[in-house]
């Protein structure tokens, strides 16, 4: 998936703080729209974390994806170890959501 850099800042009340509107292209070459919810480091790598915004086939509104970011093309990876994924998702409700008593209404 290609990363496009050209954000569009908005304010997400629900969560309290701005975000970005960046604009990401699929295998098939469509471009899609997701708000960058927000970033970790973890392990010398960064890790992006969006959300549609806009209705997505296959994706729920309110479902969060994470990606590697790999700053030197440019492109977001995607993390094909599952237990790797729900460390990262489980690290960004907690430092970005909160902690709700269930984390399945916001982690997909």
């Amino acid at each position: 998936m290609k990363y496009i850099d050209d954000a569009k800042e908005f304010e997400n009340e629900e969560l309290g703080y701005e975000n970005e509107i960046v604009e990401i292209e699929n295998e098939e070459g469509m471009l899609i729209q997701f708000f960058n919810v927000g970033t970790l480091d973890f392990n010398g790598k960064t890790y992006a974390f969006f959300q549609p915004a806009e209705e997505v086939e296959g994706i729920a509104p309110d479902e969060i994806l994470v990606f590697e970011f790999d700053e030197t093309i440019g492109e977001l990876l995607k993390i094909e170890d599952k237990e790797l994924e729900e460390k990262l998702l489980q690290d960004f409700a907690n430092e970005y959501l909160g902690e709700y008593v269930n984390e399945e209404d916001y982690l997909s």
